[in-house]
């Protein structure tokens, strides 16, 4: 509920002092903050004590980053669906994306069975170590490289924006 006038609030300072961010720079911030929430949780998840607790603080944190990431991707998708859906169903159309996103978190939980203890099995130190503390470092270390991969992206299409400005002002000159 807060996130998205925060987020708002942030792209909103940075365009009124003229910096404007490409889709891609934005999509790299949205995973930058991923990076922080499974950063987070594995290193709390690698420091974790033989009474294998983490406090829920740690868990309000991990949210919160992950949380301001859906809320920028988020806001971007339902900005392009109301720019290109005819408006007689552009409510619909959100609503399918809010839909698609439920569908998402739902794919989310059945890949996370791969990291459930068998019946039976006791969660210890090592076994928090091992198999969740590999597990999110994994995640974020995909992360990391989507962050790059986003930057990358927006090199690119700042690279290709200056090449089309530099040909429409060709075009004018000739005409």
């Amino acid at each position: 509920m807060v996130g998205g006038p925060i987020v708002a609030l942030g792209f909103a300072t940075l365009e009124k002092k003229g910096i404007h961010l490409t889709t891609a720079t934005k999509i790299a911030w949205a995973f930058v903050l991923t990076t922080f929430a499974f950063g987070t949780l594995t290193y709390f998840i690698n420091t974790v004590g033989p009474d294998v607790a983490i406090r829920p603080e740690v868990f309000l944190v991990v949210h919160f980053f992950q949380a301001m990431a859906e809320v920028v991707v988020g806001s971007m998708v339902v900005a392009f669906i109301l720019s290109v859906a005819p408006h007689h169903i552009e409510n619909f159309s959100v609503s399918l994306f809010s839909v698609a996103i439920a569908l998402s978190g739902i794919v989310g939980a059945a890949l996370s069975t791969n990291i459930a203890l068998e019946k039976g099995e006791v969660l210890t130190q090592e076994l928090a170590h091992t198999v969740y503390g590999d597990y999110f470092l994994f995640l974020t270390i995909l992360a990391v490289n989507m962050v790059g991969v986003a930057l990358i992206a927006s090199k690119a299409i700042s690279v290709m924006l200056k090449k089309a400005e530099q040909c429409e002002r060709l075009e004018g000159k000739l005409a």
